[in-house]
């Protein structure tokens, strides 16, 4: 719909989909299906007009950063500043507002064209709750909403809160108590802990959603203030498709809008950014695809939403008639899944007596050409003699109610009333039990094709003529075209107390309709278990949920089993040369982009910190940064992690002051912001220097390298938070005594237990030592020494941590009269060495080797990386398989130097180190593909 793929300005008066954007996220569509869009790498807001026509209406590309006062205030919104927009939102009126997170306000454009500030007063912090908004203070402001009331939602991403600006424009916190973390649910919302809340949104009940990314889940903060999780169980990853979105894992949600305008059934619908999928919450709770098959790319257009690949998308929008726009914030593109809503459909109640044998009469068709929500279908029922009251249609359950844990029930519908059950549709009917019993058999006669499997379910009554607790499931059977067939319906023997227990039918799936008759009043509900599609196929006309479940097993619930998906790896193999410089580190993060970072060199006579981004595939430079921090006496990088948002820590050596600091960045994930930046010069007068960082689960910074402390050279760790605005914890080593202790690698294990190592006594007695210290730094868990290089020494360059806390440590000793590739594997408490691998670069003595990076891959395999001192370099690498007794693969490269490795989800394994190109050192980077 809009963007070319090329990241760049330009296209304004034309089609929009021959237009440049830069970075689109957030997405909103007002009352006339104009489509706005925060065009944030061009600090611009651009609207796409019905016709297909793009424009710019806000932003005149320059961000006006430190000129907070003067940012065009009161004037024409196309000559105004911002700074990476990130999200919009229209009201009723037409008046539209923008989160303008550089400046951390929030904007409004009125519909004369005036753009004024109306939340923030500019400067980053937290303040101002109880008072006017426009004196209050905001922390990066990524997400904004507005409710039919006027009130306005602020994601305030870098306070790890909600904020809310009244009618009146008053200011306070609606959700968050400021600290990262999570917690709080069943309480307050504003007692609540939040990760970083990136997207809101409010249905129309007054119910705010939450895009509580930092934890990988979806908060709900009810009209009376509480908060729930609505979807994500905390785990970065991805899967639950078909299943409570609860118990799904999001990687991780950005910003969320709510379906209700268009689609009755109140669906939610969740960019999942670095799964690249879009997925939705239907209103029964239960999660699945609507678009995107995992893939990072652009392809699929005019074809099924889910086979379509996707790139990190970051804003969804659904306009009048149920289509959903996408932002795809790194392939420079908006597009747009035709007809994901539904024709709204009441909630009603039955009235039907529980003697009738008849069943309502309806109209509720699914309209593929997705009228607006205006389009209520209507209700209706012919009542026969036995009935007492015109009869009408059934609610569905709350989500709490459906299924057990394991189970995964979804694709609800209402049923159209005639006794005709189309595809994917649902209804329930009560059951009148007059004395406790076992749940009877029921006899059924179904047109439809003979071998499908078919189920049964029984809820409790909820007090309120509703369905409540599940109950339980049937025996899976095989429906039969020609007769009868029988059901249990209790699965078993299921005992049943007098009272009410309502029974419900989904439809079987396919292209016809089939026709139901059940003796004793019950309508039961089935479950079709098809042999064929995995997962529910999404998206057609007729049935736009989708209603096919696989069967290839029934567990003893009678609950589809899930298959265990196997993701198809991507392989990769290119290289990089960058700058006149040197790489010394590389790190990968959930979309499989490749981030390197090492020194450029500038002809004038010192180093910058070179950062760049590189594609999955090598093909696409997507941003660079340089540090200069340094001035004249330079500035290094040496260390690069990735956050679970895609932000980028970058670690290494700064003369600020004249005096060599720990000098670590952190990049958003889109490389045009620097979030915030720490200088360590605790060993000032003499240099302080970092050499490697990781990051935890809570996105906290850690941080290792040397600095000179009570007179000795100390092996210097330091842990940051995630906003880095506290130092929560230090500790120094000083294990190698007056010859000095530095660090040179750092991991975290899946308890947040921090592990270094580095290089105590570093003369050419030198021994590597590995310390493990607790998650908050208060305890030495275990410690190994490794001198097995003797009197030459050995020296650690690099640490890692597989899935079972083991730990993986590489570098160089001597050993057998040269100097090999020395790794070695620890296990979990540091009790065992659990195999030790010496690689003597085919045994050429006279150019020893040097170590340099480690990483696991997905199996547990290690991958170390070095250099053989051969003329020119040659970057060695080898992969030992997880007990350590195979190599499964060697790689000599004799373009340059190795120093960082990195693995990505499907394998590849990516090198970054020196090169040298046209004559010169340069900053190269590899990625080899998916080895053995």
């Amino acid at each position: 719909m809009a963007g070319d793929g090329t990241n760049g300005y330009s296209g304004d008066g034309g089609p929009a989909n021959s237009a440049e954007v830069s970075v689109p996220q957030g997405l909103c569509v007002d009352g006339f299906g104009d489509l706005f869009i925060a065009d944030g790498g061009n600090n611009r807001i651009r609207k796409l007009y019905p016709s297909g026509q793009i424009a710019t209406v806000a932003g005149n590309g320059y961000t006006g950063y430190g000129d907070i006062g003067n940012i065009g205030n009161g004037g024409n919104a196309l000559e105004a500043e911002l700074y990476s927009p990130t999200a919009v939102c229209v009201d009723g009126t037409g008046d539209l507002y923008i989160a303008d997170s550089g400046h951390n306000e929030i904007r409004k454009v009125d519909g004369s064209g005036i753009i004024t500030t109306v939340v923030g007063n500019g400067t980053a912090g937290y303040g101002g709750d109880n008072g006017p908004a426009t004196a209050a203070e905001l922390n990066q402001p990524v997400g904004v909403a507005i409710d039919g009331n006027g009130n306005l939602y602020i994601a305030d991403y870098g306070n790890y809160r909600v904020r809310k600006v009244d009618a009146t424009g008053t200011i306070t916190t609606v959700a968050g108590t400021g600290t990262f973390g999570f917690s709080g649910n069943g309480g307050p919302a504003a007692s609540a802990e939040l990760g970083y809340a990136e997207g809101v949104c409010v249905d129309d009940s007054g119910d705010l959603f939450i895009a509580d990314s930092g934890n990988n889940r979806i908060r709900r903060v009810d009209s009376s203030g509480n908060i729930s999780t609505v979807a994500g169980d905390g785990t970065y990853g991805y899967n639950g498709d078909g299943e409570l979105a609860t118990s799904a894992e999001l990687e991780p949600p950005s910003t969320i809008v709510w379906g209700i305008s268009t689609d009755g059934g109140g669906n939610l619908y969740i960019p999942d950014s670095y799964n690249n999928r879009i997925r939705k919450v239907n209103s029964l709770g239960y999660i699945s695809t609507v678009a995107g098959n995992g893939t990072d790319g652009n392809s699929g257009d005019d074809g099924p939403a889910t086979s379509a690949e996707t790139a990190s998308p970051a804003g969804v929008c659904l306009n009048g008639t149920g289509n959903l726009y996408i932002s795809e914030t790194f392939s420079y593109r908006i597009r747009l899944v035709a007809c994901v809503g539904t024709v709204a459909t009441p909630t009603l109640t039955p009235t039907q007596s529980l003697t009738s044998t008849a069943t309502p009469s309806a109209t509720n068709t699914p309209c593929p050409a997705c009228p607006s929500a205006s389009s209520t279908p209507t209700f209706s029922a012919s009542p026969t003699a036995t009935q007492s009251e015109t009869a009408t249609a059934t609610p569905s359950p709350t989500p709490t109610s459906m299924g057990t844990p394991g189970c995964s029930i979804a694709g609800y519908y209402s049923m159209d009333g005639t006794g005709i059950f189309d595809d994917g549709e649902i209804y329930f009917m009560p059951l009148s039990v007059t004395a406790a019993q076992t749940a009877a058999n029921i006899t059924l006669q179904m047109n439809a094709p003979d071998g499908n499997l078919m189920q049964t379910a029984l809820y409790a009554d909820n007090g309120s003529g509703q369905p409540g607790a599940f109950l339980g499931v049937s025996n899976a059977v095989p429906v039969s075209s020609t007769g009868a067939f029988t059901m249990d319906i209790g699965g078993g023997g299921l005992t049943l107390a007098p009272g009410t227990v309502w029974l419900a039918f989904i439809g079987t799936g396919g292209t016809g309709s089939y026709t139901l008759t059940a003796s004793a009043e019950q309508e039961i509900q089935f479950r079709y278990l098809d042999t064929e599609n995995f997962p529910p196929s999404n998206g057609s006309s007729a049935n736009p949920e989708g209603g096919d479940f696989d069967a290839v097993a029934v567990d003893l619930n009678g609950c589809a089993a899930t298959p265990t998906v196997t993701p198809t790896a991507v392989c990769y193999s290119w290289s990089q040369y960058g700058v006149v410089g040197a790489g010394d580190a590389v790190a990968v993060d959930a979309s499989g982009d490749v981030i390197a970072t090492g020194s450029q060199y500038i002809p004038t006579g010192y180093d910058v910190m070179r950062t760049v981004k590189y594609s999955a595939d090598g093909t696409r430079t997507l941003w660079t940064q340089n540090d200069s921090s340094g001035g004249t006496q330079g500035t290094s990088g040496n260390g690069v992690a990735v956050d679970g948002l895609g932000n980028v820590v970058v670690t290494g050596i700064s003369y600020v002051g004249g005096t060599g600091v720990m000098h670590t960045v952190k990049y958003s994930s889109d490389g045009t912001q620097v979030l915030w930046t720490n200088n360590d010069s605790s060993g000032a007068p003499n240099a302080t220097g970092g050499f490697a960082v990781a990051i935890d689960g809570s996105g906290n910074v850690i941080v290792t390298g040397s600095s000179f402390i009570g007179g000795e050279t100390v092996m210097h760790t330091v842990k940051y938070s995630a906003d880095g605005s506290q130092v929560l914890w230090t500790r120094n080593d000083n294990s190698g005594g007056v010859y000095g202790t530095s660090g040179v690698g750092v991991a975290v294990d899946g308890s947040g237990n921090v592990i270094v190592v580095g290089n105590a006594d570093p003369s050419y007695l030198n021994t590597w030592h590995t310390v493990k210290y607790s998650a908050d730094g208060t305890r030495v868990l275990w410690t190994q020494n490794d001198s097995s290089g003797g009197s030459k020494g050995t020296y650690a360059t690099g640490v890692a941590v597989d899935g079972s806390d083991n730990v993986a440590v590489t570098g160089h000793a001597y050993i057998g009269g040269l100097y090999v590739m020395h790794t070695v594997k620890y296990s979990a408490d540091g009790t065992q060495i659990l195999w030790t691998q010496n690689d003597n670069y085919g045994n050429v003595s006279t150019n020893p080797g040097v170590g340099g990076g480690v990483a696991f891959d997905g199996s547990g395999n290690v991958v170390a990386t070095g250099n053989l001192s051969a003329p020119g370099g040659l970057i060695h690498t080898v992969k030992y398989s997880a007990d350590g007794t195979q190599v499964l693969w060697t790689n000599n490269d004799s373009s340059g130097i190795g120093q960082g490795v990195s693995v990505d989800g499907s394998g590849n394994v990516i090198v970054c180190g020196g090169g040298s190109s046209g004559g010169q050192n340069a900053m190269y980077t590899v990625s080899y593909g998916c080895p053995p």
